[in-house]
């Protein structure tokens, strides 16, 4: 009777580990979306610039977290910076709105007819240089550097002459940098700005900056992978 052995069973094939759901990255994006949905609502804006906060500071922890998914996590923090910036602004614009009609109010006042129909030298030499002035071209420039090649994302606004306009660049290379060109014009002569930027998966710092005329408003550094760095601030 011949022998014989046996070949040994296979080992069992491991299945590829399945990305667990981020429970952090769904808080971020829920809390983003309530923070933009009133970002823009006087009084109530104050209350989503704080959500926002929030919903960057979660979003940012579900990106960093090993194994996890990141699609909500990433939605929460662009929310949450939109959200962000978007209280900033409106806030800003708010008080400058309320300050700049108080003052038309203010200076509308009935002048008396032997001024009204004979003004002076110097209010109309005043009169033309503040002419001069408000025609002299202006830039407002963003700046983001990073020692990561590439940036997630860069969000930045401008409210200026009575008019707002927000742009986004995804997946940009770094640094990265933006000239606008402003005008002071009308009833309301502050100029907003805001930039939010969001450092790559290598990155272990971002820097913003914004300069209105050669002269910095404001620059701002944070340090890690995904991290956000963001600047505001007014020029007149």
């Amino acid at each position: 009777m011949s022998d014989f052995t046996s070949a040994p069973a296979p080992a069992p094939v491991q299945a590829p580990q399945e990305r667990r759901s981020n429970g952090l990255g769904l808080a971020s994006l829920i809390v983003g979306i309530v923070a933009i949905v009133g970002s823009a609502i006087p009084i109530v804006n104050f209350v989503s610039i704080f959500l926002g906060v929030i919903a960057l500071v979660l979003g940012i922890i579900g990106l960093v977290l090993k194994g996890r998914r990141r699609g909500l996590a990433i939605a929460g923090t662009i929310l949450g910076g939109l959200a962000l910036i978007i209280g900033i602004v409106t806030a800003s614009f708010y008080a400058t709105a309320a300050d700049s009609i108080s003052k038309a109010i203010e200076s509308s006042s009935p002048l008396s007819s032997e001024a009204a129909a004979a003004p002076s030298d110097e209010a109309s030499a005043d009169a033309s240089d503040t002419t001069s002035d408000d025609a002299t071209p202006r830039t407002v420039r963003y700046e983001v550097t990073s020692d990561d090649a590439s940036l997630t994302n860069v969000t930045y606004l401008t409210f200026n002459d009575g008019a707002s306009s927000m742009q986004q660049d995804n997946a940009t290379a770094a640094p990265w940098s933006k000239d606008i060109a402003i005008k002071d014009d009308g009833l309301f002569q502050t100029s907003m700005f805001s930039l939010v930027a969001q450092a790559g998966a290598n990155a272990t710092t971002i820097t913003c900056k914004i300069t209105a005329d050669g002269k910095t408003i404001q620059e701002a550094t944070s340090t890690g992978p995904y991290a956000v760095a963001t600047c505001s601030g007014t020029a007149k």
